[in-house]
Formats: C-alpha cells, structure tokens, sequence
C-alpha cells in the first residue's frame, strides 16, 4: 500500500458503494474489518454473503474513473486476499497476544469460592509428589543435558512449525499442536524424522494392579460358565481403605464387560448403543473410584450431550463468536466439582459400533482436539499465578469411541514452543463376542484402570496448581498489581468451534491415521 493513500477516504456520496469505505480510510478496508462491521446477526451463517458483498463494493470502487490507481491496484490486491471460510475461522480464532478473562482473583482470596480442599491426606499426597517431582526435575535436567536430542526436537518443531505455512486451517499443526503417540502415524504434515526423536524421549509408565488382586482376578478368568463367571465377579474378598475402592471399581468394569457380552442387543444399532454397552458403564467406574477414593474433588460424569462450559467461557472473548450461543456439546465430561469445576475428560462417539464414516470420525477427533484445548487454557485462567513448571506437567483428556476402538488421547502445554502435544496415550480395541472374553477381560482392564491411574495423577497436578496459585494471593495480598506474564496469559491456544454442518466435508484427509492391527 502506497504510504500517501493510508488514509485515502470515499467520498460520501459515492452512489452503490457501502458507506464502510467512505467512514474507513483506506488502511482498513481489508474484508476483517469489513466482516465484524457487517449488520448481519449471523455473521458466520452469512459469510458467503457478505463476502458476496465486499467483493461486489471492492469492484466497483475499481471501476470509478476518478479513483486513483494506487487505490484500484490495492482494491485488486484486497479481492485477492478474501479467505474462504475455514480460514477465516481458523485466522479469527488464534491467540490474541494476551487474551485472558477477567477474575478478580483479590475477590475468590477475601471471600472464598466455595470450592476450598480440607482433606489433609491430600494435601499430604501433594507435598509426597511435589518432592518427587522435584527429583524428577533433577534427573530431566541431567537428562537433558546429556542428551542433546531431548532438547533439539522441540526446538526443531517449533522451526518446522514456523516454516510450513500452508496447512490446512482445521490441521492440529496449524494451531501449534503436536500429535504423536504409538502406533499414530505423521502423515499427513510432520516431519518423520522430528517425530521419530520425540518418540524415543517420550516417557511411556506402565500402571500395574496390585498385586492383592490376583487372587480374584484369577478366579474370574479362570470361570468357566456363565454362571460361575457372574458368582466369581461378585466374590470380592473382605477388605477396607484404597483395596476396597479397587475392588469396587474391578467389579464394576468385570460387570459392564459381562454385560455388553451377554447382551441381545443387536451392538451396532446407533451410537446410543456404542455408548451404552462399550463407554459410559467404564466411565462411570473410573469416576466413581476417583470419587470415592478422593472424595474432595467432587468427581462427576455427564453424558449425553453435556455442555463443555470451558469453551462456552472462551467464545466469549472472541469477537467471532459475539453472536454465537457459546455451546459445545460433548457426548460426556469427567469434571470435578469439588476443584473449581474443571472438566478433566470429554468424550466424542462417532456413530455407531463399527462405523467406518471416515469424516465423521476424522470431524469428532478435530471436535475434540479444541474442546481439549479450550478445557487447558480455562485450567490456565484459573489458576494464572501457578509455575509453568507445575502446569506443563498437568495433562486433560479425550476419549473418543470411533470404528471398533476407544482411543484416550491427552493434550498438555510444552513451554518450550509454546507448544502443546497431543499424545495417543492408549487405544482398546473392542471384541463384543463372549468367545473372545480371555482376549477381551484383560484389555478393558489395562485400559481403563490405566485411564483412572492417569486422571489421579492429573488431579494431583491440578491441586498443586491451586496451592501454588494460594500461596502467590497469600504473598501478594497487599499489592493489586497482576504480573504481567502468567499462566493465562502464556497458555494461549486457538479456540474454535466446529460445525459439523460446515466443516466435516474432506476432514478424513486431515488425519489422524494408524498403523497399528486394530486401526480403524
């Protein structure tokens, strides 16, 4: 743009032109600002008609004789520039550089929130992991220091990142997210040898049972009827504390397999069915025994269409959802009532059992990827005067039921970018034949008491992040003053919200893909 026309101006009684181009200088004439001044009430449904009707204004500002030529060349160059829908939304939705809402934080200190943790063993259990946090800390610090390529290669993402600008607007990639795991394949946009290191440093736990309940699960799989099969499930041993919480919780899961085996249900009649047989009784199991166990927190589980208040929150910060009615609607949520109402899981079914509706299952991955994002950053704006150290160790979870399989996928924030990675944490794949129970027992188990061994530990996290948000109000009572660097203003992911009416079509092109036996 020619410096000398920046403020070029209209004049007002340009007939067939929109007076936007006559009260704007010409610096802002670009269609963003043409598009968030439109007088629609939906701007998003009516995007094709209002770029219909910038380009309609733009060319006959061209057409104007007594325009200069500066002015048309850069009207051409604007036509040009119009995103088209998707990118629009993806551009719209990125990060403001510090984007963060407004909590008087001085208020929830003087007054409280309702939401305070008494439970002293916790807060023993907190200060045991802060201490073994810290020796890790030692031992990732001489890791790294002995190990080049475990600091290198999110040094290299964020170079990658930087220097492939045409992904596509919905990828993961676009939106500064890294998504890896076992058996996840790079295709179709990370570099493969970038992915391969950060296989080789990625730290994999293993969850064992305990070993007291051994016994009982021998006699279970060793059942040789049906009906000695259901005596043996309900036969747990006389015992109290954290055994019977695991006692309960293996009954319950021993229950739900036995029951999608022994169903009359046809398994493949709606995604109602997928969720009723295969999802919700596990997840039912895993937050009962985070209720029990740590009854403080309050866990709760909603299905069935449950609104994800995290990314009701954050639409409204964002002028392209001003309009919008701030709804995200997951087929569940784990949330823990009892610690600031964060949601610490959602679930996306993509239709039935066995469905092999590829855009719906890439659409419902994506759907998730940003609810899980806009979950983080809420954790993020809750808790701003915590460590990033602390925070880049707290982790939020999808579960999503999509073909044949149950995929758990968690996404934390790498500081180092910033970054945040997406990790395939594991993936059960689902035998709904009673031939198969030996095959079947011991997978619905891994899975789900790895599930419920994995949100313990984010709980955890999760409490430290208050405690050491607490203790920064408690230090800083006396100044008003909010630093300027903190957690909500440092985790500043995307927020969009997908349509599956407007943004499904060639999401199967997008990912993820498999390469393991079971994949989809």
């Amino acid at each position: 743009m020619d410096i000398q026309y920046r403020e070029y101006k209209l004049n007002k009684t340009t007939e067939g032109i929109e007076v936007f181009f006559s009260s704007h200088p010409m610096k802002d004439w670009c269609f963003e600002k043409y598009f968030f001044l439109a007088s629609y009430t939906n701007k998003l449904k009516n995007y094709n008609r209002i770029v219909h009707n910038y380009s309609t204004n733009v060319e006959r500002i061209i057409k104007l004789e007594e325009i200069p030529e500066e002015v048309k060349q850069y009207c051409s160059f604007l036509l040009k520039e119009i995103p088209n829908k998707a990118k629009f939304k993806a551009n719209a939705s990125r990060p403001s550089k510090k984007r963060r809402l407004n909590i008087n934080y001085g208020a929830q200190l003087l007054f409280g929130d309702g939401n305070t943790v008494t439970n002293p063993t916790i807060n023993y259990n907190v200060e045991k992991k802060k201490e073994k946090d810290k020796k890790k800390q030692g031992e990732d610090k001489k890791k790294e220091e002995g190990n080049e390529e475990y600091v290198s290669f999110w040094k290299d993402w964020i170079s990658f990142l930087e220097n492939n600008q045409n992904f596509h607007p919905y990828s993961p990639e676009n939106h500064n997210v890294i998504r890896c795991g076992k058996n996840v394949s790079p295709r179709p946009n990370l570099d493969e040898n970038i992915y391969k290191d950060h296989l080789k440093n990625h730290e994999e736990k293993v969850y064992e049972l305990p070993k007291v309940c051994i016994p009982y699960l021998d006699k279970i799989f060793s059942s040789e009827s049906n009906s000695e099969h259901r005596k043996a499930i309900r036969n747990i041993p006389p015992c109290e504390g954290d055994d019977e919480f695991n006692y309960n919780f293996l009954e319950s899961v021993f229950r739900a397999v036995y029951d999608f085996h022994t169903t009359t249900i046809d398994v493949k009649d709606g995604e109602a069915t997928f969720n009723s047989l295969f999802i919700y009784p596990f997840l039912e199991a895993v937050t009962t025994w985070l209720k029990e166990s740590a009854d403080w927190c309050k866990a709760g589980f909603r299905h069935g269409e449950a609104i994800l208040i995290s990314m009701s929150k954050q639409l409204k910060t964002l002028p392209l959802y001003e309009e919008d009615n701030h709804s995200y609607l997951a087929d569940g949520i784990i949330k823990l009532y009892g610690l600031k109402n964060i949601e610490i899981l959602l679930l996306e079914t993509s239709g039935c059992f066995g469905s092999t509706d590829k855009s719906k299952i890439a659409f419902d991955h994506h759907k998730g990827l940003f609810g899980t994002l806009a979950m983080l950053k809420s954790i993020a704006d809750e808790f701003p005067m915590a460590s990033v150290e602390t925070f880049q160790k707290c982790k939020v979870f999808f579960a999503h039921g999509a073909g044949e399989n149950i995929y758990l996928w968690s996404l934390r924030f790498e500081p180092k970018g910033p970054i945040f990675e997406l990790w395939l944490e594991d993936t059960l794949f689902i035998k709904p034949d009673i031939d198969d129970k030996l095959d079947t027992l011991p997978r619905f188990l891994k899975f789900f008491w790895g599930m419920k061994c994995r949100l313990t530990e984010s709980i955890l996290d999760f409490v430290q992040l208050k405690k050491e948000h607490t203790e920064h109000l408690l230090k800083n009572r006396f100044n008003d003053v909010t630093p300027p660097d903190n957690l909500s203003t440092i985790v500043n992911p995307s927020i969009l919200k997908l349509l599956e009416e407007d943004d499904k079509a060639g999401m199967h092109l997008l990912g993820p893909f498999y390469c393991g036996p079971s994949s989809p």
